[in-house]
């Protein structure tokens, strides 16, 4: 039995423009997931091409069939929408299985960590060129020697270690001393919140400060250093120094990425401003020369 009044009550109530911006949202990046895969044999492959062209066939159809259901709720269209949404569902759930499968299969054998480290996984959604991955791999380096030397650990006893790393969109898996590590996810996560926000926000990318009390109210830097277990008093005449290599380090870190994912942690600047974000950080490699020695002059 179809409760039509039902029905309608359910759906008239939500935002179209929300369904519609979710809809244009989800077909846009599984095509750009689909262009990802370089090969066209790759994309013509039924485990991996099929499933995600068919997702993207469902969610355009299930946004022609809400439409048509929006100028007229008869019974007819209310049938239509049920389908389309079933079958949907049921493309959305299918290739949530196979992204598991596929991560499970890529991780795999790398998933024990050394006791006394701590992993990290960082996906960084850029334009993945040579010198733009060698300045993000350069600066998750450089990031991790100089918590090091704030927290007191060696680097040469506690080396920063890759466990898997691919490139295109940067994704690295690495371990390292855990305080060190834990000091560095809080870090990043912190600086990619307060870059997408003041880009959102204000319409311009806002690198982070380099002066220790701007670098304290984004990042909390001692707060989180001392959570760690470090006397921050013992290295306070070092602390500007730190604030402003750490601060430098990031910025590289953080250009041009459009989406970041520490852990399962996702930060993203979205995709209504993500054309004029990638535009905006150009202008700013420009201007920085794009290099982690650029940054340190200025301390």
């Amino acid at each position: 039995y179809l409760d039509e009044e039902h029905i309608r009550q359910q759906l008239k109530p939500a935002s179209l423009r929300r369904i519609y911006a979710d809809l244009e949202g989800m077909i846009s990046e599984v095509e750009r997931v689909i262009s990802g895969l370089h090969f066209p044999e790759v994309r013509r492959q039924v485990s991996i091409g099929k499933p995600l062209s068919l997702l993207a066939k469902e969610a355009t159809l299930f946004a022609e069939v809400y439409e048509a259901f929006i100028k007229s709720d008869s019974p007819a269209n209310i049938l239509k929408l049920l389908r389309a949404g079933n079958e949907l569902l049921l493309s959305i759930e299918n290739n949530a299985t196979l992204a598991h499968f596929i991560k499970e299969r890529l991780e795999g054998e790398h998933n024990v960590v050394p006791p006394g480290y701590e992993g990290i996984s960082l996906y960084l959604d850029s334009e993945g060129n040579y010198k733009d991955v060698l300045v993000k791999l350069t600066a998750v380096s450089e990031l991790y020697s100089e918590l090091c030397n704030m927290v007191g650990v060696s680097a040469a006893e506690y080396p920063l270690q890759v466990v898997k790393m691919e490139s295109g969109s940067l994704w690295l898996k690495l371990v390292g001393e855990s305080r060190v590590i834990g000091l560095l996810i809080k870090l990043i996560e912190s600086s990619a919140s307060f870059m997408y926000r003041n880009f959102t926000t204000e319409g311009n990318i806002q690198s982070i400060p380099r002066q220790v009390e701007a670098v304290e109210a984004v990042l909390r830097l001692s707060e989180n250093l001392e959570k760690a277990g470090v006397d921050t008093a013992q290295i306070k005449d070092n602390l500007q120094t730190s604030a402003a290599v750490i601060s430098g380090r990031l910025n590289n870190l953080l250009k041009g990425v459009k989406a970041l994912k520490v852990n399962d942690e996702a930060f993203s600047v979205g995709n209504a401003v993500e054309e004029r974000f990638l535009k905006e950080s150009r202008g700013l490699l420009l201007e920085d020369g794009g290099s982690g020695e650029n940054n340190d002059s200025e301390t």
